[in-house]
């Protein structure tokens, strides 16, 4: 019979798994009606399409150009649209599943280091704070789905470092080391994960070892880098040409834009305070580290601990010198294994905290985002799991209690910035979930299907802009162009930045490079292709007026037989205008025939109306 001491911390135990499960199960909850798909994602379904379509991974037939970061992610949705599937269900059902994976790397890895450090018998009641933590945050449930790889690349990042941190055995750190391989392959600032993965194993793994099994080691580790990574980026190379994908250059990757950065990373962080907790750990780290919280220390043991107060006097007179900073720690120390902070801390430190850490400045530094959270998410679990192994590790048990309580109160009742805005925008970063439900997108879905048809047979261009990417996804033209920050195509993403504005929406393409690639309708008018009498057109039941950049007489007459499209007939408005010609100044005339030629007379070759503005 188990003893009293060990049956009631079984009890705890059970408690703390079924209070887990219930989270759990609210979590999934929440993530399944949360549910929804953003539009960028269309980006990636397109090619998928193409991929399974046999025209190779590319956006335009026939157009070599990496307009997606995502590559695993794309892959594994072509692989479910080779079964007839649709590609937002694929996508939400991969993103559950591995939000749901998360959720139990999250509580494994806590209760394991726990039972590591208190043993089997322990008495006090324990539970998994991170796990709870990513559970309850509510846009860490929204971007379970969204059609994005968030949720894939989430996983990854996490499960690679956990069986890292986790075990010495060297099938598991090879099976880290293949996780954020993968990760990589999902989306490139995996590679910064990776690094401090490599620099983590170098430091702590297999030092008591000689040097000849040390390098062979540390060498076999590097395998799935080796012969997974490598061969896919100059497989990628020579595919599509570049050092980076398209999107890097097209979001201006290597640029500065602080002030936008601040924003989007303070938005967020103010937003969801509990953030603020692991930074605020380990700078008291640091400080101990460094001998001047010796202070500190004293203070918090004279008013929470009744042990150390007939010690009061001896711990005043013994802390007197904190006025000296003296570091206690070294990095020779720290390599040979002989430093007391080597086991636990300085290991968080660099696998978890100090990646996640340079990956928000990184993202502050070039701007942030458009989109709110999304890309901040996939740091999330691992300031979690810094902030409860942190607080695992404090002498003071009341305030780690109370730390970890904040922890949940924070999360839980985070500060919703878009609340009372008429629309989901502020500093011009958008909560993209408010935007994008499941039931516009598919109605906007079952307006254009009809017409899907129509655009393919005439294989009429078009260009479009931000949140119009499910409306090329649907249509399905020949040849689609995202216009206003060249995602898709490289002259586009390869401009220079004129005026900072909106993240990832600064670089509209000029309309005489629309012109250039014979786009018949631009579905995102901008100051460049201002609107006309004779070039603005509407599509049945879709909300919007767009604009006619090329006018091939032959195409849209055709349009205007389906009596789907409304828009002016230019031969129409051409004879009208020939009729009042004597009522313009030649000037006007010059002007109005240069923008017709680009417009018309170059597409169509109308000689007749064409000479009346030579002569």
């Amino acid at each position: 019979m188990y003893s009293k001491k060990y049956s009631v911390s079984l009890n705890q135990r059970i408690v703390s798994l079924y209070l887990s499960i219930g989270i759990g199960i609210f979590a999934i909850y929440k993530a399944l009606t949360l549910h929804w798909v953003c539009d960028d994602a269309f980006i990636s379904f397109r090619y998928a399409k193409n991929l399974n379509d046999g025209l190779g991974l590319v956006y335009n037939a026939g157009e070599f150009v990496e307009g997606f970061t995502n590559f695993l992610w794309t892959i594994l949705i072509a692989v479910g649209m080779n079964f007839k599937l649709d590609p937002i269900h694929i996508s939400s059902a991969l993103g559950i599943l591995f939000y749901f994976l998360t959720l139990v790397v999250l509580y494994k890895t806590g209760t394991t280091i726990y039972e590591i450090k208190a043993g089997k018998n322990y008495k006090s009641f324990y539970f998994p704070i991170a796990f709870a933590g990513f559970a309850l945050h509510t846009h860490g449930q929204i971007f379970a789905t969204g059609g994005l790889e968030t949720s894939l690349f989430t996983f990854l990042i996490l499960a690679g470092n956990v069986f890292l941190l986790l075990s010495d055995r060297g099938l598991h750190l090879l099976t880290g080391f293949f996780l954020l391989v993968l990760s990589i392959m999902t989306r490139p600032d995996g590679a910064l994960f990776y690094l401090f993965a490599f620099l983590y194993v170098v430091l702590f793994k297999y030092r008591q070892t000689d040097y000849k099994t040390y390098f062979t080691n540390q060498i076999a580790l590097q395998l799935p880098f080796i012969f997974i990574f490598l061969p896919y980026w100059f497989w990628r190379y020579s595919y599509y040409g570049w050092f980076f994908p398209n999107t890097f250059y097209a979001k201006s990757g290597m640029a500065t834009y602080l002030e936008q950065g601040f924003r989007y990373t303070f938005l967020f962080f103010n937003s969801y305070f509990v953030l603020y907790i692991p930074i605020i750990l380990i700078a008291f780290w640091f400080l101990r580290l460094l001998k001047i919280s010796s202070k500190i220390r004293y203070f918090f043991i004279s008013i929470f601990s009744s042990r150390y107060k007939a010690r009061r006097r001896k711990v005043r007179l013994k802390h007197r010198k904190l006025y000296r900073i003296k570091p206690s720690f070294s990095l020779r120390k720290i390599i040979s294994g002989q430093s007391r902070i080597d086991n636990f801390y300085m290991r968080i430190f660099i696998l978890f905290f100090l990646p996640s850490f340079l990956h928000i400045l990184y993202l502050t530094k070039i701007g942030g985002d458009f989109m709110f959270a999304r890309l901040l998410i996939p740091t999330l679990p691992l300031l979690y799991l810094t902030t409860e192994l942190y607080l695992f590790r404090m002498k003071f048990k009341q305030i780690r209690n109370i730390l970890s309580i904040l922890v949940i109160i924070c999360t839980v009742f985070y500060n919703n910035p878009y609340k009372g805005t008429k629309l989901p925008i502020v500093d011009n970063i958008t909560n993209e979930s408010d935007v994008y439900k499941l039931k516009s997108v598919y109605q906007l879905k079952l307006s254009l299907i009809p017409f899907t048809k129509i655009f393919q047979d005439e294989e009429i261009h078009i260009a479009y802009g931000g949140s119009q990417a499910m409306l090329a996804y649907y249509l399905n033209p020949k040849v689609a162009i995202e216009s206003v920050t060249g995602l898709t195509d490289e002259f586009i993403a390869h401009q220079k930045i004129s005026k900072r504005s909106k993240v990832g929406h600064e670089k509209p393409a000029p309309i005489s490079y629309l012109q250039k690639r014979n786009v018949h309708i631009h579905f995102f008018p901008t100051a460049d292709t201002p609107k006309r009498e004779y070039n603005s057109i509407r599509l049945k039941n879709i909300p919007g007026e767009f604009r006619i950049i090329r006018y091939d007489s032959i195409l849209f007459s055709q349009l205007r037989k389906s009596g789907m499209f409304e828009f002016q007939s230019f031969e129409d408005y051409l004879d009208e205008y020939i009729v009042t010609m004597n009522k313009k100044s030649k000037k006007q005339i010059s002007y109005d025939y240069e923008e017709f030629r680009k417009y018309y007379f170059e597409l169509n070759g109308d000689d007749k109306r064409e000479r009346i503005f030579l002569e």
